[in-house]
């Protein structure tokens, strides 16, 4: 409608005779683009019934609606009639706006129930997994009380194997006595039978070196095929009483006779009492020999028992007595342990070597437990600076994956026990008498060369052993500040 007024207005001007448009419209003939003003200013130019009358008539009637007839014509009641027009239209209308925003809401409800729907199926797989897992957990934890439980039995095995080493060493040191014994006297006999101590092949170095180089069946066997060991100490034993029965003769015999005289008698078999010794000598060096193996064994068992992450005991085994364990000349020389060399940047005794070191693979920490706790919580009493460096130790460790041994002076057994079942962090304390500064080094000493150690603590004594022995050191503020960073 504003749009044919404006054209008949425009028209009206340029037509022949012209035909002057309403005042109200001359400012707005030749905008391209009407402002709001427009609107109102045709309103007013239609109350001109001659400029009415032309606009009305170059409409056709199919082309004028409702309101626009009602405008132009103007019958009786047509402004009532044109805001009831106007009041069907807002309310057609709102229904249009409320309509689209049903539409709307309903788009956004079906979005918002597939995303619930979606969330749902998550939700789902995650109670599934978390299922699967605390299952796995269960599983794990059976698991690891089996591990424990043949932890204790293989700890128990090993302590039996130990006693039956250490045992068996005492059998070997008895029977290395009755072989140097018999030995003796059989030189003793040499020397002093008729041109004994000339002959080749019959004195102590010819003997000594047949049971160095080990012997032959025969000759380990000896002439009755059995070898002439007990497991008695020297003097108990009947065979050494005989040995000497035949050195010396009866007691009758020797009464009176000089230190190099002896009686011919035919019981005296010198080569059969030589063989007993070569064979004695021979089962000592394979009992040796056994024994060193056995305790390669236990200490192959140690080093992978250490390597799961538990330090070694503090029994030593024991070495064979009586019997080299390297051969004449050779020196047995034992791996040394290296420090883990720090990268740039880091600095001893900070808190970066501190994290550095923690996250080496397999490194074992040793920490002089009331060293860091006497620095960290020193207002607090024992048991209450135990438990805080223990937790501390635990997060820390949780953080870095680094194993960790807390030792503390004094000897509770049962809180020793109750912590190791309850902590990952291994709690040891020293035994009564023993300063916990020596076990820490003691347990430097028995962890395996090959898995990097390091030491806390600002004791120069024990900082000076554990440098000896290939550790690293970190002083315990430095400690302190790994544990709070």
């Amino acid at each position: 409608m504003l749009e044919a007024t404006l054209r008949v207005a425009r028209s009206g001007e340029t037509g022949d005779p012209p035909e002057p448009a309403p005042s109200v419209l001359r400012p707005f003939l030749r905008f391209r683009r009407l402002p709001a003003a427009a609107l109102d200013a045709a309103r007013r130019a239609l109350d001109d019934d001659v400029f009415r009358a032309r606009v009305l008539a170059s409409f056709d009637d199919e082309e004028l609606d409702e309101p626009a007839r009602l405008l132009l014509e103007r019958p009786t009641g047509w402004a009532d009639r044109l805001v009831e027009l106007e009041a069907e239209l807002d309310a057609r209308a709102a229904a249009d706006a409320v309509a689209r925003e049903e539409q709307k809401a309903s788009r956004r409800l079906a979005r918002t129930e597939a995303a619930l729907a979606a969330r749902q199926v998550e939700v789902d797989e995650l109670r599934a997994q978390l299922t699967d897992e605390r299952a796995e957990r269960r599983g794990l934890e059976q698991r690891l009380a089996a591990s424990d439980d043949e932890l204790e039995r293989l700890t128990a095995e090993r302590a039996r194997a130990l006693q039956s080493l250490q045992e068996a060493n005492q059998k070997l040191a008895r029977r290395a006595e009755q072989v140097r014994d018999l030995t003796t006297r059989l030189e003793e006999a040499q020397r002093a039978a008729p041109g004994g101590s000339g002959q080749p092949g019959t004195g102590p170095g010819a003997l000594g070196a047949e049971g160095a180089s080990g012997a032959g069946p025969s000759a380990a066997a000896g002439p009755s095929g059995a070898v002439p060991l007990v497991d008695e100490p020297p003097g108990g034993s009947a065979s050494v009483a005989a040995v000497e029965e035949t050195r010396t003769g009866p007691a009758s015999a020797v009464e009176g006779a000089g230190p190099t005289s002896i009686p011919s008698s035919p019981g005296i078999e010198l080569g059969a009492v030589g063989e007993a010794v070569a064979a004695a000598s021979t089962a000592a060096a394979a009992l040796a020999r056994a024994l060193e193996d056995a305790a390669a064994a236990l200490r192959s068992a140690e080093a992978t028992t250490a390597g799961a992450g538990e330090p070694r005991s503090t029994v030593e085994t024991p070495a064979p007595v009586g019997v080299a364990p390297v051969a004449p000349g050779q020196v047995r020389v034992r791996p040394r342990r290296r420090p883990v060399r720090l990268t740039l940047g880091h600095v001893d005794d900070t808190v970066g070597a501190a994290e550095h070191l923690a996250r080496q693979p397999g490194m074992t920490l040793l920490v002089d437990g009331y060293n860091v706790s006497k620095s960290g919580w020193p207002d607090l009493e024992l048991g209450l600076q135990r438990r805080r460096l223990v937790d501390a130790v635990e997060a820390f460790g949780a953080r870095t994956g680094v194993e960790a041994v807390v030792v503390f002076d004094g000897a509770d057994r049962e809180l020793t026990a109750a912590a190791s079942r309850t902590r990952s962090v291994r709690v040891v304390f020293s035994p009564a008498g023993v300063e916990a500064d020596d076990v820490v080094l003691e347990l430097v000493d028995q962890l395996p060369v090959s898995r990097p150690v390091t030491v806390v603590s600002s004791d120069r004594r024990v900082r000076d052993g554990a440098r000896e022995r290939g550790a690293n050191v970190l002083a315990s503020d430095a400690f302190l500040g790994a544990l709070r960073h």
